[in-house]
Order: C-alpha cells, then structure tokens, then sequence
C-alpha cells in the first residue's frame, strides 16, 4: 500500500510539473509575440486610417494571445515561488498596461462579437 501511495504521488506530481511546463511555453511564446505586436501596434496609431485598419483587422488573434497570456501567468503566480511569481506579476501589469493603452484606442477595429 505504501509503495501504491508513492507511485501515485510521483505521477500527481509528474502531472503537475508538466502543466506547470505547458504553462511556462505558453506564457513565454505569448509574452514574446505580444510585446513585437505592441511595438508595431503603437507605432501605427499614427499612421493612416487605411493603414490601422488593415493592421488591426486581426485584432481578435491578438485579445486570444492577451487572454492566454493572462490565463498562463496567472497559473504560473499560483505554482510558482515567490521571487518568480513576483517578477511575473510585474511583467504582466506592465504587459496588461500598455495592452489596455492600446485596447482603448483600437477596439473598433474589432468586429462587436470578438470583444
């Protein structure tokens, strides 16, 4: 019985490690793109009405990487220690900052069903 227990802890654990893994990957490649998108993104509000459009026509693409991005982080805050789950904090309200900035000036760009 005491061995059954133990192996059913390590597969608990194994589980968990590779979501928290899953979590790390994801949250890692949304961050990456969502910051280059950002950067492109701020710099078009000054261009042509023409131009925003067409940049921002798959602005729904990028509220589901906004939306994974948060829903990774925050998972990683919960499992994580401290010092990361701090540093992610801070890297998502700096990120979720500049993404509602941003948000507020491009939504209609959005088709009403996506926002």
């Amino acid at each position: 019985a005491q061995w059954k227990n133990l192996a059913l802890e390590v597969r608990s654990v194994r589980s968990m490690l590779e979501e928290v893994i899953c979590n790390w990957e994801k949250y890692s490649s949304t961050v990456a793109a969502l910051q280059a998108w950002l950067e492109d993104a701020e710099q078009m509000l000054n261009q042509s009405e023409n131009a925003k459009r067409d940049f921002f026509r798959n602005l729904s693409h990028w509220i589901q990487q906004h939306m994974d991005m948060n829903d990774s982080g925050n998972f990683l805050i919960e499992t994580c220690d401290e010092t990361v789950s701090r540093d992610l904090k801070q890297q998502l309200l700096l990120l979720n900052g500049r993404w509602r900035e941003l948000f507020v000036k491009v939504k209609h760009y959005a088709r009403a069903d996506e926002v």
